[in-house]
């Protein structure tokens, strides 16, 4: 069982089965080139985005609160001279409210969501900015190569996290493909090469993006 790649068009193998919405079983492919993992033809992606925020996501807050600390460091260290920004694929808003209470002028952009927390800041995809984020968003791409090119439309500098695959990959973990359905429940795409260890948490991560960022910041300072 295969499937072409929606990243690179290469052959992607069967990978792993889950469980999505709780009620559709979903195939899993790994393409052998770039080793993007993927579902099969998403088909259930307007069900699952009739909500933005799901019962499971209880880290939403201060996830949010967390990026926007680190974004806030990015741009006064690395973009001090950036006028305008967009949140990509912000979903109800909350992270573009953040960066403009912190004083960036962020707005938002999410044709699948409800723009609550940054009303009157909604970004349109004529527009032209100096920085984009995209902060879990990749692996709900459907079509990842017409969003790319989108967002390379935006802005020629972005800010992006997404989720990871660990090594060793989970069908070979206790748990089987208990990864794949961790956190939001209607993942479309992972990355399937960047993580080191299975042992690597977000929080780490994290801790990690924090201490580049502070030590940026604190060598600028020197000069």
């Amino acid at each position: 069982m295969h499937m072409h790649c929606r990243v690179c068009n290469a052959q992607a193998n069967h990978f792993a089965r889950a469980k999505i919405l709780s009620k559709y079983e979903i195939e899993y492919f790994r393409c052998c080139d770039c080793q993007f993992i993927q579902t099969e033809e998403p088909y259930w992606i307007e069900e699952a985005y009739n909500h933005a925020i799901i019962r499971s996501d209880v880290g939403l807050v201060s996830r949010n609160l967390k990026l926007a600390r680190i974004t806030s460091r990015v741009l006064n260290v690395l973009f001090p001279k950036a006028k305008s920004c967009i949140d990509y694929g912000g979903g109800f808003g909350l992270l573009t409210r953040l960066m403009r209470d912190l004083g960036h002028n962020f707005s938002h952009y999410d044709p699948m969501a409800e723009n609550l927390f940054a009303q009157g800041f909604q970004a349109s995809d004529k527009d032209r900015f100096d920085l984009l984020t995209a902060f879990e968003v990749w692996e709900h791409l459907a079509e990842p190569i017409e969003q790319i090119r989108l967002m390379d439309q935006l802005a020629d500098n972005w800010l992006i996290s997404t989720l990871l695959v660990p090594e060793p990959p989970p069908n070979q973990m206790n748990g089987g493909t208990t990864f794949l359905k961790v956190g939001n429940t209607f993942h479309c795409g992972v990355n399937g090469q960047c993580m080191p260890s299975h042992q690597d948490s977000n929080e780490s991560l994290s801790r990690r993006i924090e201490g580049f960022i502070s030590s940026v910041a604190n060598a600028s300072t020197r000069f």
